[in-house]
């Protein structure tokens, strides 16, 4: 049971074990960018399941997997963690404005899903990959940049430390630390 039953997409320890495997292999030498760890699930999930039911909260699963898939996996990995929560291990090297694209583009995709006539949105935390990180610290990291995003008001992204660190000195002009 390697895959997600549903979707395709691996399963929650099949992404851990990958997950760590690649963050072994990936490389942090272009200044200003990494790889990243991002956490989403879908906004409001639970009323659509018991409002329109598990059949239908199925579909919408299937669809917000394709939709990850199609804007990140040549990118990464991704994963289901059970629910409506899904994982991206990004393994390019990105800036964050590259990272905010994406994110923007799948945002697009996810509400052209609909049910009815409700539109479908996601939260979102986004952590960058540093080498020091195991991927169990990253997903915490993450997870709790994902309650941020949720209580921001929901369908919004939540992006931490060193996103936020390269943003201010790019703001700046300056860096920090010893030269």
């Amino acid at each position: 049971a390697r895959l997600d039953g549903l979707t395709g997409l691996l399963g929650r320890n099949q992404f851990f074990q990958a997950g760590e495997n690649l963050l072994y292999s990936m490389k942090w030498d272009e200044p200003g960018k990494t790889g990243c760890f991002i956490i989403l699930d879908v906004d409001h999930f639970k009323s659509i399941n018991d409002q329109y039911g598990h059949p239908e909260g199925d579909r919408l699963l299937k669809e917000v997997a394709k939709s990850i898939q199609e804007v990140f996996g040549n990118r990464g990995i991704i994963g289901r963690l059970g629910g409506d929560e899904f994982v991206v291990l990004v393994h390019d090297q990105l800036t964050r404005e590259e990272v905010e694209g994406l994110l923007n583009v799948l945002k697009d995709r996810l509400g052209k899903i609909r049910i009815q006539d409700e539109r479908i949105t996601c939260s979102v935390g986004v952590i960058p990959t540093e080498p020091e990180y195991t991927i169990d610290e990253l997903y915490r990291g993450a997870d709790r940049l994902l309650y941020e995003a949720k209580k921001k008001g929901k369908d919004q992204f939540a992006f931490g430390y060193r996103f936020q660190d390269m943003e201010m000195e790019k703001k700046s002009g300056t860096k920090d630390g010893p030269e």
